[in-house]
């Protein structure tokens, strides 16, 4: 017959082991979708599970890793702005044993609400600061006459760029996907009388008509970097080639690697959740392969920004350096990232 305990201590320990034998949990991981992260999503999830008191078998993490696996791919190769939630539930077996019920599902977040969202949470609405750009600015001074110099902005947002060229009496075509930046855009256009026509719609799309070998200089500021990868890329410039007179110009800023540094898929699919589509110098190169572009200018944006913007300009917003110095898909406390935002500056040759 055993001995009766009536240790308090032990006796305590015991009650609470059956508080937690009896304690339920439930919730939501919200991951982003990436699927080259796949791995470590199962191992964070078995860590997570584990401290709940509910411990995954290898059977349960291969069950827990094919779960995931079709949610993640599907909802990276649908939008790099998607979620995937992983709802768990725990329950308490009569005999004190674990049982843990885990569901997935896709968080999309539409390109337009993407842009509203960021709006709504900058102290003053704009998402890249209101002063144009010094690249762009600095472009346009080199041109002699504005009204024999048309222009357009692809992505032209709130108009910080748009708004200021056309004061400088450039025809400039505006081109916006996001229905209040289009409104914002058509309010000043009307309001200052400005030689400047507003488009809703994307570039891309063959509805979107524009005039052949008509602009001076295509402008393309914080836009590639939304990207999906070199398809679009080799799109942007076959498109704007059509679209250039000869001489004309095309400036946009991309991230890009450094030329030693090859970003693997993790590294590439990070960077289009950070809304930093990153490129390699050569696939650059080979964007341009058997199209009379010209790469005349290639120069750091943060420098180039930092030192030629009016002081109280810079930074554009406080989160913006960072940013476009590669912080958000390597947030290293020391060193440099490998990638960072690059201006690009194209000349069309005569067609040959």
């Amino acid at each position: 017959m055993e001995n009766t305990s009536n240790d308090p201590e032990l006796l305590r320990s015991t009650i609470l082991k059956t508080i937690d034998a009896r304690t339920t949990h439930r919730g939501e991981m919200v991951l982003p979708c990436i699927p080259a992260a796949l791995e470590y999503y199962v191992q964070k999830a078995g860590d997570f599970f584990r401290e709940l008191g509910k411990p995954l078998s290898l059977p349960e993490l291969d069950e827990l890793r094919s779960l995931l696996e079709k949610s993640l791919n599907d909802g990276f190769r649908s939008s790099g702005n998607n979620h995937l939630v992983l709802s768990y539930e725990t329950s308490a077996t009569p005999f004190l044993a674990k049982n843990l019920a885990c569901s997935v599902a896709l968080k999309p977040t539409p390109e337009a609400g993407k842009y509203e969202h960021w709006r709504q949470t900058r102290e003053d609405g704009t998402l890249f600061g209101t002063h144009p750009d010094a690249r762009v600015v600095s472009l346009v001074e080199s041109l002699v006459d504005p009204c024999d110099a048309p222009i357009l902005d692809i992505g032209a947002g709130n108009g910080r760029n748009a708004i200021p060229l056309a004061q400088r009496r450039h025809p400039v075509d505006a081109i916006e996907m996001t229905p209040r930046f289009v409104e914002q855009l058509q309010g000043a256009a009307k309001g200052g009388s400005l030689p400047l026509r507003v488009m809703e719609g994307d570039f891309f799309a063959p509805a979107t008509l524009l005039p052949e070998h008509y602009y001076q200089m295509i402008v393309l500021a914080e836009v590639v970097s939304d990207f999906r990868g070199w398809d679009q890329l080799r799109q942007l410039l076959v498109r704007a080639n059509q679209c250039l007179r000869a001489g004309g110009l095309l400036v946009f800023n991309v991230f890009l690697s450094d030329a030693n540094y090859e970003p693997d898929d993790l590294v590439r699919q990070m960077a289009e959740v950070a809304w930093a589509c990153l490129f390699t110098p050569a696939e650059l190169h080979q964007s341009m392969v058997g199209l009379p572009l010209q790469i005349i200018a290639d120069d750091s944006v943060v420098l180039f920004e930092k030192q030629h913007l009016p002081p109280q300009a810079w930074p554009p917003t406080p989160w913006f350096e960072s940013w476009a110095s590669g912080r958000s898909i390597f947030p290293l406390s020391y060193g440099r990232p490998p990638v960072e935002m690059r201006w690009i500056v194209m000349r069309k040759q005569a067609e040959y």
